[in-house]
């Protein structure tokens, strides 16, 4: 699949509307998605990157299904301390793993 095919056949969830931003992987390439807008990323580890620096810029919530993922990232990673209190799961994960 495209690129191009995959914005225009994906484009909407179950709920009529779609997670965004988010991290699309097809094949070797990978891309962060923005509305309509398929950003090209160098490799997974840079679309993570810029990913999570959208989803600051643009002020949105993480996503339900990755949010954990991106809370980890944010305090682990970024050093970026929470507003909110941190899920024993994050809090866990980030005693066992050294970033």
């Amino acid at each position: 699949m495209s690129i191009e095919e995959f914005l225009r056949t994906q484009r909407l969830g179950p709920r009529g509307n779609r997670t965004q931003p988010f991290i699309l992987q097809l094949g070797e390439r990978t891309y962060v998605i923005v509305d309509e807008l398929a950003i090209p990323a160098v490799s997974l580890v840079k679309g993570v990157d810029l990913c999570f620096k959208i989803i600051h810029i643009l002020n949105v919530e993480y996503p339900p299904m990755a949010k954990n993922v991106w809370l980890f990232l944010q305090k682990a990673l970024y050093k970026i301390e929470l507003q909110e209190s941190i899920p024993n799961c994050v809090r866990d994960l980030e005693k066992n793993i050294r970033v």
